[in-house]
């Protein structure tokens, strides 16, 4: 199977799963095989039925058709018939400290990967960045920018304190 698939797959967004978590709970999770599941590797190429993808750790291992891909032992198997697996999606521009760590699982169930956070509470963040690294949190990955630049009275109000006049 081409590498080049291998490297574009970021990572899965299934919808019949309610939480990645039910899936994979970090990094130390035993390996993963999704089995004849379509993938669609964002090339502009048509989507490719009947694959077996394996995951270990945080990487794609192994690619290829069922059933030429041999399933590791002690392996978590997930039946991907009629289901879809994308490239993980980017969302350029959030606010996370304003969304609260309710939206860090809603974005991976929906198939966002990877956020860019233009402006939050650096120390919630980087809580939140440890806690989604150490699989405590289900989460994007976060990159952040800074705190917001808005000028005094919006950081004020947006921290709830309100000035008067």
């Amino acid at each position: 199977m081409n590498r080049t698939i291998a490297l574009s797959i970021l990572i899965l967004g299934f919808a019949s799963f309610t939480s990645i978590s039910q899936v994979r709970t970090g990094p130390a999770s035993r390996p993963l095989a999704i089995t004849h599941v379509t993938v669609i590797d964002a090339t502009g190429r048509a989507a490719i039925p009947d694959l077996t993808v394996v995951i270990a750790g945080d990487r794609i291992v192994t690619i290829g058709k069922n059933p030429e891909v041999p399933l590791p032992r002690g392996a978590q198997v997930v039946n991907g018939a009629g289901e879809f697996l994308i490239p993980g999606l980017w969302d350029a521009h959030v606010h996370l400290s304003w969304t609260t760590a309710s939206a860090l699982p809603v974005l991976i169930a929906n198939g966002v990967t990877s956020v860019r956070d233009m402006g939050g509470r650096l120390s919630e963040l980087d809580d939140w960045r440890t806690k989604i690294a150490t699989g405590i949190l289900v989460g994007p990955r976060i990159l952040r920018a800074g705190p917001i630049l808005n000028g005094q009275k919006f950081n004020q109000v947006s921290n709830g304190v309100r000035q008067s006049g």
